[in-house]
């Protein structure tokens, strides 16, 4: 979780610098709701890159429980 950014995109960015990168972190789950996935999945796997020697394993997944 970041609090660096105003939207998805930034969302993305930040938590790739401020987490990822510096903790060379390569496996991600990253969770949302239904309503938002395919567009948050397009908007990480571009933030991240899907190429493996870019190094990140990119998994999805949905929030339970009723959401907002």
């Amino acid at each position: 979780m970041e609090n660096s950014s105003w939207d998805t995109i930034g969302n993305a960015f930040f938590a790739r610098a401020i987490h990822t990168e510096l903790r060379h972190w390569r496996r991600l789950l990253v969770v949302n709701s239904a309503f938002n996935r395919d567009r948050t999945e397009a908007i990480v796997r571009w933030v991240f890159g899907t190429a493996p020697e870019r190094g990140a394993e990119l998994h999805f997944g949905p929030v339970t429980g009723g959401g907002m």
